[in-house]
This record gives C-alpha cells, sequence and structure tokens, in this order.
C-alpha cells in the first residue's frame, strides 16, 4: 500500500509495526472466497467471523455544523475463516440475502375472467388477490464487488 490511501481518517504507509486491523484482502479468488493478509501469528483462527468493506475516499460531512464525521465504512459482506496460514488466511462469505418468495392467490373474479375469456391474465396482482410471502431455503451469496486492497475487520 502506498502513502496516501486512508482509513477511517488515519493516513496508512507501509510500516512494518503495523497494527493487526484493519486487515487487507490480498486475494480475490471468488465473489465468495477471499485471502486476506492476517494469519495465525496475528492471532487468526479458524472459523472467526471478518466484515470486508471499502473506505470511501470522499470524507463525509455533518450537513448541521460543517464538520467532517470521516471516511464511511461501505460494507461488502462477511465471512469465516476457512482456512489459516502464518500470515494470511483464507475467508468465505457467509452473507445471507433476504430469503422470501411472494405468491398471488388470485382473486375468485379473476379465475372467472380467464374461464370466460379463455386468457390466461398475466398482470400483477390485482385489487382482491391475496398475497403471501414464503421463506425459500437459505443460501450463501458472495461478497459485493471484492477487491484487492479491501478492509476486513474481525466481528
Amino acid at each position: 500500500m502506498s502513502t496516501g490511501q486512508v482509513h477511517g481518517s488515519i493516513p496508512l504507509a507501509m510500516n512494518p509495526e503495523q497494527p493487526k486491523y484493519p486487515a487487507q484482502v490480498a486475494s480475490v479468488k471468488s465473489d465468495k472466497v477471499l485471502v486476506i493478509n492476517r494469519g495465525s501469528k496475528d492471532g487468526v483462527k479458524p472459523g472467526q467471523r471478518f466484515l470486508v468493506y471499502e473506505v470511501e475516499q470522499e470524507e463525509t460531512i455533518d450537513p448541521s455544523t460543517g464538520r467532517s464525521l470521516g471516511h464511511l465504512e461501505v460494507v461488502k459482506g462477511s465471512g469465516v475463516v476457512i482456512h489459516v496460514q502464518d500470515q494470511m488466511a483464507t475467508i468465505q462469505s457467509d452473507t445471507l440475502p433476504t430469503p422470501r418468495k411472494v405468491i398471488v392467490r388470485e382473486n375468485p373474479l379473476r379465475a372467472m375472467q380467464k374461464a370466460i375469456l379463455g386468457t390466461v391474465v398475466t398482470s400483477p396482482a390485482l385489487l382482491g388477490d391475496e398475497i403471501a410471502e414464503i421463506p425459500l431455503p437459505e443460501r450463501v451469496v458472495g461478497f459485493e464487488d471484492p477487491k484487492v486492497g479491501d478492509y476486513a475487520k474481525p466481528i
């Protein structure tokens, strides 16, 4: 990393005595698997969870005071450590989408309309239709646009 990049409001530079966290993404293996630059020497353990995020370059300004609130951390997902080496660890996404399935039960009048007209109405829910949300099985989604240099911190 070169001098001038920021984490929060603190400029970061190459430093052998770097703080343990935030770690950084060192390699993107897929949208669901990342390698971070911290490992067992830094106390990382299998099963440990990390939040992956990027820091906006632009400062956020308080509209009422005009003072800087710092740099916004934009969350890209969370993951769990699946493999640890001395100086790096592999994390796999454990981010779940909001599961839901929408089911529309037709109003009996619409069913009659179909029978009379002989057509299938494909419009969205109409007045009188019953709408229900049914949970779907959970499925892990990947990190959102992960990049080398994104940050990671334990959660």
